[in-house]
């Protein structure tokens, strides 16, 4: 294994610095990590600067438990993106033990590679180097539940009962996708559920098969016994798992249940599992501790009875159980888990004594209107008829009023017409006005990511906290306007932030599902064009950029540069819209030449290192961009360049106004019209950006207001 700097050049041992690119090298050279020098079977820990497989280089280890170590690298083939790596140390090392580990591990991984969940770190890929073995994983950026229930204590603080059902509505789903592909988690407690900092959603790391493997191989090896003469392997953390698990190794669904029915009691009263026990009974006495609405009581109770057959059999029960005080309307976000209102209730709801009309309550009594009105109608006395004309002038100026300064309270406003009717900006977030109480999910367009930034995110939150916004990955693929939008038609979210206009086959897909959709112009954004810093050329007009994105144009001698070939790189056309707006087709036409890659970030870095380079993105991203150049753009045929920044320092505000600049878009905010909290939260939203207070935070984020 080699020394190598942060950009995977080799390091001759005893350098300090790269003598390639300067970097610093934190390690001036290393013994051979085979070498036997901790203990008879240990060996040393890989040091920063090791390179694995020629690609992963180690910046540090994180930990290291009974089974093995885990590294933090960088992968160079993948744009320096951070991964997990995991070091399995058998308690024997032999050529027979490596052997042994090897086969057992991709047995494991053949099952842990088909499993993609955005909260669940993706399994790549596992390798034997030099007598070690290794497997890698996403890495999660955020901190795990044991360290923020430590912080919470030292402010004298825990974890809520409402704060307990938005990490059941989170997990609960991801416990379901697993157990439904017969995998068992096995090790569920704080240590293992990270709240990812991107999104603030938990993840589940570490599941237990790897760490089965582990056992298995350990255990085979000091006993000489073939898998099939092994009569269980125990995994598990006492007080977390149930007696069955830690005694026999018996688990099922109900196991992963239980323990995380104790996570969230432990993370309610900050006590360790074992303080929440009698000790002469063995009996579950945290209702001493705390003191929980009766379902969420009832609830925990059954997901902790002794015996499995007595707790919930599935994930989906207890979700079924607990969407009725669930902060969002958990059914309408997760249909295909959940049954429908009127189906049975399942066997647990049943246990728990939970009537049916506790889910839907159909509205009882009345009259039909018509006949009511026709039966109970009385003729108006004259002196009374003047003064209906009265009374309705006066609602009239009521309405008026209403629609003037408050335009957030009308009930229903039309389709497209958002704009018009909320004519007058209101000075903060605060002024708006029936914004719904609950955790919402939204998604999209990458290129909305300055919409998101904190200072948003604490300006809402300062004015209406008990109002929260989680943004949601789309199940598969990548981001972008098109998955968002079809994800908000799904009901999969309250709000889709688009970077393009809805379109003929979004309307017809809302309409076929019984709803309309709403568009709201929040913001005004240049979309950039940027190529390697070395580059020299004046600019190019919009019908160069169309030919090199067709492949029409591929050197860029053809348009007044140097005698160097063209590389576009783009992100997929079909789900994001700056294409769209350039070609002013679908994308079918786009050039064989140009490289797809995942996102914004992705097509900087490889124009960055790309001499021909060039790609696009949106201006608050490419704005102080030290790594590439912006270039200038000129309408068709014209050679009148319009630069998208001023001095590189600012947003050319004026230009993106008056359409000087030709490459402009608006931002959108699209929610759905079905007359539900969702549609409340979508109208509040877009108020809350609309305000004299959003718009100046989105000018500050690089973006044009829009008004």
């Amino acid at each position: 294994m080699n020394i190598v700097c942060r950009n995977g050049h080799q390091v001759p041992a005893g350098s300090k610095f790269c003598n390639q690119c300067g970097e610093p090298v934190s390690i001036i050279g290393s013994q051979p990590v085979s070498v036997v020098s901790l203990t008879e079977n240990e060996v040393e820990p890989l040091p920063p600067g090791t390179c694995l497989r020629e690609r992963y280089i180690i910046q540090k280890q994180l930990g290291q438990g009974g089974f093995g170590r885990t590294y933090l690298a960088e992968d160079t083939g993948r744009f320096r993106e951070k991964f997990v790596i995991k070091e399995f140390m058998p308690a024997m090392r032999s050529t027979a033990a490596l052997k042994k580990a090897e086969e057992l591990f991709q047995r494991e991984a053949a099952i842990l590679y088909q499993l993609e969940h955005p909260q669940i770190p993706r399994f790549w890929e596992i390798f034997e180097q030099e007598d070690r073995v290794f497997l890698v994983v996403n890495y999660i950026d955020g901190l795990t539940y044991k360290e923020l229930l430590k912080k919470r204590l030292q402010q004298g603080q825990c974890f809520s009962e409402i704060e307990i059902l938005e990490f059941f509505q989170s997990l609960l789903p991801v416990l379901s996708y697993l157990h439904h592909r017969g995998v068992i988690h096995r090790d569920i407690s704080l240590d293992n559920i990270i709240l990812r900092t991107e999104d603030r959603l938990p993840v589940l790391i570490d599941l237990g098969g790897v760490k089965l493997v582990a056992i298995d191989v350990n255990t085979q090896l000091r006993t000489g016994q073939n898998p099939t003469n092994v009569s269980f392997t125990c995994l598990g953390k006492v007080g977390y798992a149930p007696d069955e698990q830690l005694q026999f190794g018996l688990v099922a669904p109900q196991s992963d249940l239980y323990a995380l029915a104790v996570s969230a009691l432990v993370l309610m009263t900050g006590k360790n599992p074992q303080q929440l026990l009698n000790q002469h009974t063995l009996q579950w006495r945290w209702e001493e501790e705390l003191k929980l609405s009766p379902l969420l009581t009832r609830t925990l109770n059954q997901m902790l009875a002794p015996k499995p057959a007595n707790r919930f059999q599935s994930a989906d029960e207890v979700l079924q159980v607990l969407n009725p005080i669930f902060p969002t309307n958990y059914s309408k976000r997760h249909s295909k888990q959940l049954k429908t209102p009127a189906a049975p209730l399942s066997r647990a709801a049943e246990q728990q004594g939970i009537p049916p009309e506790s889910f839907i309550q159909p509205p009882t009594g009345g009259h039909d209107g018509p006949a009511f009105l026709k039966g109970n109608w009385r003729p108006i006395q004259v002196p009374v008829k003047f003064l209906v004309p009265a009374l309705l002038i006066i609602a009239g100026g009521l309405v008026y009023v209403l629609w003037k300064y408050n335009p957030i309270l009308l009930p229903q406003l039309t389709p497209g017409e958002f704009s018009r009717v909320s004519n007058l900006q209101l000075r903060s977030m605060r002024e708006v006005q029936n914004v719904p109480p609950g955790l919402f999910d939204y998604g999209g367009a990458p290129a909305l990511a300055p919409v998101n930034s904190d200072t948003m995110k604490d300006a809402i939150n300062r004015a209406h906290p008990e109002f929260r916004l989680r943004y949601t990955e789309p199940p598969s693929g990548n981001p972008g306007s098109g998955t968002g939008i079809e994800m908000l038609i799904k009901g999969e979210l309250t709000i889709a932030q688009s970077a393009r206009t809805l379109e003929d086959d979004d309307y017809n897909k809302a309409k076929a599902r019984g709803f309309s959709l709403e568009q709201v112009p929040i913001a005004i954004d240049g979309v950039v064009f940027y190529t390697h810093p070395s580059l020299n050329i004046p600019g190019l007009s919009v019908d160069q950029l169309q030919a090199i994105f067709r492949g029409q144009v591929t050197n860029w001698q053809q348009v007044g540069g140097p005698n160097i070939p063209i590389v576009p790189f783009g992100l997929d056309p079909k789900i994001t819209s700056a294409l769209k707006l350039l070609l002013g087709s679908e994308g079918d036409d786009i050039g064989s030449n140009v490289q797809t890659v995942r996102d914004f970030t992705s097509a900087i870095r490889k124009v960055a290192e790309t001499p021909g380079g060039i790609s696009y993105g949106s201006a608050p991203l490419i704005l102080n961009q030290k790594t590439i150049r912006s270039i200038a753009i000129a309408k068709t045929n014209t050679k009148q360049y319009v630069q998208p920044f001023i001095d590189n320092k600012q947003v050319n505000r004026q230009a993106l106004q008056d359409g000087t600049y030709p490459m402009t878009r608006r931002f959108f905010i699209v929610f759905r019209r079905d007359g539900s909290v969702d549609e409340k939260a979508g109208i509040a939203y877009a108020s809350m950006l609309l305000s004299k207070e959003g718009q100046t935070i989105l000018e500050q984020a690089g973006l044009v207001p829009i008004r």
